[in-house]
Order: structure tokens, then C-alpha cells, then sequence
């Protein structure tokens, strides 16, 4: 590790620490997941072989997650139930995610973009730092029943970071390792299937002919391995307790668009962050006019700056990393959810929109020469890890998260129908 890499992962580490140190004094959600998800029967009986059968072979609650059932284990077994330690351990997985963004996107700008390694460490830099302090990431770190979501994290990355290695190496250890992390960040969250599309992203990235039979050999295994993965996510589901909603076709059409730009939204200007965000009409009812906006825009987006995409190597991975990342949180599949959108789930995605802006400002504008734009971008900086570090206040206790919910649907024009709503389910 050479000097720079070190000074960067250190500053890196520190200003996520010092944001995310209220955490630690933080208790269990016992109102919401953490009775459940964490405090449960698995949890209660440690490290057994029949435990660890019954975890492996077993839905609890319409899930499966043996990897993240395991983390609490190992969490309780050390430390009984006691939340301090909890989100403490819970820092650190961030924290090593973080740094392992850190290391994805050097590898891939330095191989794939074929960048100098400065460039490369600064805009690698900027996209972990801000990852680490964005506010959209605060709620898998600050609620422990979320912490699936830091797990699967952990080993995607590793994942895509021994991908690249592969690709530049042909050292099939690292193909090995790459199905092994795989495997292991389905364990921690079904939001791993996505793997294969984002490997032929790198693919395309690095230049490699699509049509080469080499490619599709070594996708094999991992398309079969997603395939697998989403039959048992689809049966999982399936002995849940049933959906919340019930939206038809065409309303999962509409709100698949405005799930689309308020994710985009929320990663650049993240304000009025919540627990829970209400769906914008009830299912059956008309949908409102102003919906039909987000497709109409989005086809003239595409329209208007598609080749443009396609011309910039740079942009299009940015952009299709938060596409494939986010894609299965859009409401096109009906999952039992009470909220159109979850901060949690965009926390792997957002990496692709901070590259996008990172790598533009060195590309157009630059920190050295323009001390005015390199002051609008550390305010900016600024401005996330204060609302990171304020927001977290939310998530002190059930009784803050209560209120907060409350609030925010008292806020609601259709209030009253929500509440009734609410009430039913």
C-alpha cells in the first residue's frame, strides 16, 4: 500500500467514524425488525450444527439470509444482547465497505479506463468518501435489522473487485474467489442476483467482444447461480404474509418511473430522507396525471442524450451500475412493502451516480484550477456528512423512528385514507 492509498482510506476511515459515532449509543428498534430479525429463536440457540442446518435450510419471516443470521450469532455470542456492540460492528462492515469501493473503483479506472494512477486515486477517493457519508446510506448503518444490506455489500464488492483482477490476471483463483463471494453476498441478501449483469458490464467496459463464446463460458456458472438464487427468493416470498398492495400492471408501470427519478433525486440532493415514504396513490385508484411525466421524460432523456451516453465509456458505467443495482426495488415486482422506495436499497447503487459526478468534475473542471468549483464541491461534501450525522438522531430509538413516520404521513394531503390504510395492514 503505497502512501497515497494510505493517507486517502485513512482520511476516509476518520470522517466516517466521527460522523457515524453517535451510533454507538443507540438501542435496539424493538418496535420494528430487530424483535425478530435479530432477537429470535436462531440467534437464542448459537453456534450448533443444528442450528446451523435449520438456518441454511429454513425461510424465517419470508427470508433467507443464513449468512446474515450468522453475523448476529457471532455478534451475541461474544456479547450477548447488547446494541452498543451491535451497531459498533455494524460501523466497522461500513467502514470496510467503504475501503472496498475504494479499491473497486482504482481497479477498474486504472485497468479498464486505462487512467494514471493520480487521477485514478483521486476520483476513487471522492467516490468512497462520499459513499461512506451519504445520508442515504445511514439506515443500514443505524438500524441493525438492515445490516444485510452492509453484508451483501461486503462480498459484491470483493466479488467485482476479484473479477477485474481475473480479467487482468487470467487467473482463474480469482474466478474461483469471484463465485465464492458471490455466493456468499446472496447468503447476507437476495439483491445479489444481479451479479452477472454487472460482470458483463465490466465486460463491455474493458472491451471484451460480447460474442466471444470465452465470455458466455465464464458466465455460465454465475447465471445459473443467479437463476438458482432468485428461485429461492421467489419461494421465500412466496410463504411471506402476503403483499401489502395489490398494484396492476400498468400501475407498477407508473410507479416504476417515479421510483426511478426519486432514487436518482435522493442520491444528488439527499433532503427530507425518511423511514417511510407513502406510495403516491392507493392501488385501484386513478393515477395521478403528473406520474405520466417520468416516463414521457425519461423517453426524452434517452432521446435527447442517449449516443452521448454511449460515446462516454465513463457515464455509461456510472449510469448502468445504478440501473442494475436498483432495478429490482422499482415496484415492477410486487413485494410486500409499505414504502415506495427504501433509503437501504440504494446503497450499493449510489456508487455509480457519485462516480459519474466524480469523474465528470476532474474531467471538465478540476480541484487545482478552479478553487471556486472545489469550494462548491466541499461544501457540498460538507453538507452530506452534516445531514448524515443530524439524521441519525432518527434512529436513536423507536421512539424517535415512531415519531419520525408520523410526521411524515401527518404531511400527507391524503392522510386520512393512509391512516386507514395503515391501520388495515
Amino acid at each position: 500500500m503505497n502512501l497515497v492509498t494510505l493517507r486517502n482510506l485513512s482520511f476516509i476511515t476518520i470522517c466516517q467514524l466521527i460522523v457515524f459515532y453517535p451510533v454507538k449509543e443507540f438501542k435496539f428498534q424493538m418496535q420494528w425488525d430487530d424483535y425478530w430479525v435479530v432477537i429470535n429463536e436462531y440467534t437464542d440457540r448459537g453456534f450448533t450444527l443444528r442450528n446451523f442446518e435449520l438456518i441454511l435450510s429454513n425461510y424465517y419471516h419470508g427470508q433467507y439470509a443464513p449468512i446474515n443470521e450468522l453475523y448476529y450469532i457471532l455478534i451475541k455470542t461474544f456479547y450477548g444482547y447488547d446494541a452498543t456492540y451491535f451497531h459498533i460492528v455494524g460501523v466497522f462492515i461500513h467502514t470496510i465497505n467503504a475501503i472496498l469501493v475504494y479499491v473497486f473503483i482504482l481497479h477498474f479506472c486504472k485497468f479498464i479506463l486505462q487512467l494514471g494512477f493520480v487521477r485514478c486515486a483521486n476520483i476513487a477517493f471522492f467516490t468512497a468518501l462520499v459513499f461512506s457519508i451519504h445520508p442515504l446510506n445511514l439506515e443500514p448503518v443505524a438500524w441493525i435489522a438492515a445490516s444485510k444490506i452492509l453484508l451483501y455489500s461486503t462480498f459484491y464488492l470483493l466479488a467485482l473487485i476479484c473479477y477485474i483482477r481475473f480479467l487482468k490476471t487470467k487467473g482463474y483463483i480469482f474466478y474461483f474467489l469471484t463465485l465464492v463471494f458471490f455466493i456468499v453476498s446472496f447468503g447476507a441478501k437476495e439483491q445479489a442476483v444481479t451479479f452477472p449483469a454487472c460482470a458483463l458490464l465490466i465486460d463491455y467496459m474493458a472491451n471484451r467482444n460480447l460474442k466471444t463464446p470465452q465470455i458466455w463460458k465464464e458466465k455460465v456458472p454465475m447465471i445459473i447461480l443467479s437463476i438458482l438464487f432468485g428461485l429461492v427468493t421467489i419461494q421465500s416470498q412466496g410463504i411471506s404474509s402476503g403483499d401489502f398492495d395489490h398494484y396492476s400492471l400498468i400501475e407498477r408501470f407508473a410507479l416504476s418511473f417515479f421510483t426511478f427519478a426519486e432514487y436518482i433525486a435522493k442520491t444528488i440532493i439527499p433532503i427530507r430522507l425518511s423511514y417511510i415514504y407513502p406510495f403516491p396513490f392507493l392501488p385501484g385508484e386513478s393515477i395521478p396525471f403528473w406520474m405520466w411525466l417520468y416516463p414521457f421524460g425519461f423517453i426524452i432523456s434517452i432521446t435527447l442524450i442517449g449516443k452521448s451516453i454511449i460515446k462516454k465509456k465513463w457515464l455509461l458505467f456510472g449510469l448502468s451500475f445504478f440501473v442494475i443495482h436498483i432495478v429490482l426495488t422499482l415496484n415492477i415486482i410486487g413485494m410486500s412493502r409499505h414504502s415506495i422506495i427504501a433509503d437501504r436499497y440504494a446503497y450499493l447503487s449510489i456508487i455509480g451516480i457519485v462516480f459519474i459526478f466524480t469523474y465528470s468534475f476532474y474531467e471538465y473542471v478540476g480541484f487545482k484550477k478552479h478553487l471556486f468549483h472545489s469550494s462548491i464541491a466541499y461544501i457540498y461534501i460538507s453538507f452530506l456528512a452534516i445531514y448524515t450525522y443530524n439524521h441519525l438522531a432518527v434512529w436513536e430509538n423507536s421512539k424517535n423512528l415512531k415519531t419520525e413516520i408520523s410526521d411524515e404521513i401527518k404531511r400527507r394531503l391524503d392522510y386520512d385514507k393512509l391512516i386507514k390504510k395503515y391501520e388495515e395492514k
